[in-house]
């Protein structure tokens, strides 16, 4: 059974089913006049029998979501399978009686009176347990989306602290608070100027305090702010491309999702770099989805390049949690290139 089927929905359903059993044998004995064991025999034998062939209706339910097909179709479709079970359902009651008792049961139960409205409660009966299966479903659906909420805020929160100590990493905070520092005497309008966009940031990572998603403009606009400060820290060392498609400035991104990007390009491409090295951006719309490439220079000999420390774990763990999956994250190293690339989907899944 699926992960919904555990053990106390099971138990609560066997206690269901057993009241309606009651109800069937009352309304059995009345309607028939027999007596209270055989309305017992037969309300167990009908009732317990349907109660097995209603695993087979969830696991249509579970496969059959509304929304996937349109309301009427998938009503018909219901209707069909109604009918169906309920055949199937009296086949399998009065033939199982036929091969145990012969000809004898039409002299104790009067199935030509009952079997017209019995095959109606057949009916009736897959269609309320469709209710109750789909009731079951978008209720667990509906409590695993709040959880899921729930831990994407604990991670906004968890990465609201860590962009003053991971993804604004320490070492960017001291590198530019020294040139700064350096730049003070010889050039105070661009020192300043260094401090605003150091600043903006700082500011930004505490505005998108709650946020998971933000604007991909806001998410740009953060990341020219970010290249500002590196280009003042590394003058013509730092060449940076960019082709970013139009039209996509209202799509819904992680907040601060480029800035660990970024600095882990600059830390390994430029930084560790005696030379000038570059790092090319390219957004776009790839299959429905906003495609983001974030690619740097590798100097020749130099170590090979991390995928997996901590603020592109981070990224990928974000993903993983924001999109359920339908979010991708990937790596390629090479000689002279190291490249992140990932996919996100519109909306959280």
């Amino acid at each position: 059974m699926p992960s919904l089927s555990s053990r106390k929905i099971l138990f609560n359903g066997l206690i269901i089913w057993t009241f309606w059993v009651l109800y069937y044998m009352v309304l059995f004995k009345i309607q028939t006049g027999q007596e209270w064991v055989t309305a017992l025999i037969s309300s167990c034998s009908n009732n317990y029998t349907y109660a097995l062939l209603s695993i087979g209706i969830w696991y249509i339910c579970r496969h059959i979501a509304f929304g996937r097909v349109r309301f009427v179709p998938q009503l018909f479709l219901h209707f069909i399978l109604a009918n169906l079970f309920s055949a199937l359902w009296i086949l399998i009651v009065y033939g199982s009686w036929y091969l145990q008792e012969g000809d004898v049961i039409f002299t104790i139960v009067p199935i030509k009176d009952i079997i017209i409205w019995q095959f109606m409660l057949g009916v009736l009966i897959y269609l309320l347990s469709t209710g109750v299966f789909y009731t079951i479903i978008y209720y667990h659906q509906f409590r695993e989306k709040e959880l899921r909420e729930k831990e994407q805020m604990i991670l906004v929160r968890d990465a609201e602290l860590k962009a003053l100590k991971m993804q604004i990493h320490p070492h960017f905070l001291f590198n530019a608070l020294n040139s700064v520092n350096a730049l003070i005497k010889e050039k105070p309008d661009l020192a300043r100027k260094m401090m605003g966009k150091l600043s903006d940031l700082l500011r930004f990572s505490l505005e998108t305090r709650g946020k998971p998603l933000i604007p991909l403009k806001e998410e740009i606009d953060l990341m020219h702010q970010y290249l500002e400060i590196e280009k003042v820290r590394f003058s013509d060392r730092i060449s940076i491309e960019e082709t970013i498609e139009p039209g996509l400035e209202t799509w819904k991104v992680p907040a601060m999702i480029l800035q660990p990007l970024l600095e882990n390009s600059v830390r390994h491409g430029i930084a560790a770099k005696r030379g000038k090295g570059w790092i090319r951006i390219m957004i776009g719309r790839q299959d429905e989805r906003l495609a983001i490439t974030v690619s740097n220079s590798v100097a020749s000999g130099s170590p090979k390049q991390e995928s997996t420390g901590t603020g592109l774990e981070n990224i990928r763990q974000r993903l993983l949690l924001l999109y359920q999956g339908s979010g991708t994250f990937s790596v390629a190293s090479g000689s002279d290139m190291f490249t992140v690339s990932i996919a996100i989907p519109q909306g959280l899944v």
